[in-house]
């Protein structure tokens, strides 16, 4: 893993492995403030929520950091994967429309949503929510949701550009506990992140 990134030498691994730089503040991500904000109301209000993910390790990664952290805290929540076979990747209109027909109040997507604009329309007409938090390069539109959370916006003075899905989701766990250094969620969910960096083939 270190060899592919030009990491070739034993004083470079060392280096690279020894470096204790700190993590940036969550809330430099924009919309952070957003999607925090949002996420309490519906765990203080008890309402039903659905992180919808995705397939591969990175999705699944991010998926379960999030899962873990909200349900720790008292959330009222659910989780969907789509298949590689059925769903396809990302929101589709007819998993929104089952999702509103559930009960569900607010759907936080990890690793997706960024693109998915007519999906964010349609969710809005339901009554349903939307916290996006993704990695992967916006269009010149935005989907319309309470938050979107992804270092690729244009406006995001986010320092790194680069974090995996499941960095996003880390991040979003970072600013929802209040451990603005990372420092105490590294221990409990490092691992994770970790393996979504390697298998999604990120910085």
């Amino acid at each position: 893993v270190l060899a592919a990134r030009g990491v070739n030498t034993p004083q470079q691994a060392h280096s690279l492995l020894a470096e204790q730089a700190e993590l940036s503040d969550p809330y430099r991500l924009k919309d952070m403030d957003k999607a925090v904000e949002r996420i309490r109301q519906a765990i203080e209000n008890e309402e039903s929520i659905v992180i919808f993910g995705d397939y591969d390790v990175d999705g699944v990664s991010a998926t379960a950091i999030l899962y873990e952290c909200l349900s720790n805290q008292g959330a009222h929540v659910r989780c969907k994967l789509p298949s590689r076979d059925g769903g396809g990747y990302g929101l589709n209109e007819e998993t929104v429309r089952s999702l509103a027909a559930k009960g569900y109040k607010l759907v936080i997507t990890v690793d997706n949503g960024i693109t998915a604009v007519a999906e964010a329309d349609c969710a809005a007409e339901l009554g349903l929510d939307l916290v996006i938090t993704d990695h992967h390069q916006p269009r010149p539109q935005l989907p319309k949701a309470c938050a979107v959370v992804d270092p690729h916006r244009q406006d995001c003075p986010y320092p790194f550009k680069y974090l995996c899905g499941a960095g996003v989701a880390f991040k979003l766990i970072c600013a929802m506990e209040g451990d603005l250094s990372g420092e105490e969620m590294i221990w409990h969910f490092g691992e994770l992140a970790a393996i979504a960096t390697v298998a999604d083939i990120v910085e």
